[in-house]
């Protein structure tokens, strides 16, 4: 769980919306500070394309740790999270961020994230 994490990781913020979507779950709930909750992929998509269009954009996160069911069907993982863009005068910003995230295998025994929720750290 902890490696499709970091693929995901590897993968978002460098403009590929879709393959940043092939990690959520088409019933996923996703829940970014200041929003609403956002509910499937059409609304994800929405926030990540917004999110992107930041000047500079990069996310990254890495898990600190975890837990899997004993069915193996069902985990949970406590992750580090650094926000980073430029802001309207060139400078860097750079924001630290802690994430939980829930996670389901689907049928082709892939895990998908199936609730996430994020906030900053002040």
């Amino acid at each position: 769980l902890m490696r499709t994490s970091k693929a995901w990781s590897d993968i978002s913020g460098n403009g590929d919306i879709e393959a940043e979507l092939a990690y959520w779950a088409d019933d996923a709930v996703f829940m970014p500070p200041g929003s609403d909750f956002l509910e499937g992929k059409a609304a994800i998509r929405a926030f990540l394309e917004q999110e992107s269009a930041l000047e500079n954009f990069s996310v990254e996160w890495s898990p600190r740790n975890g837990y899997v069911a004993a069915s193996g069907e069902l985990g949970y993982l406590v992750e580090d999270l650094l926000l980073q863009f430029d802001d309207a005068a060139g400078e860097r910003v750079s924001i630290p961020g802690k994430i939980v995230t829930v996670w389901r295998k689907n049928r082709a025994g892939e895990w998908r994230n199936v609730a996430d929720i994020y906030n900053f750290i002040e």
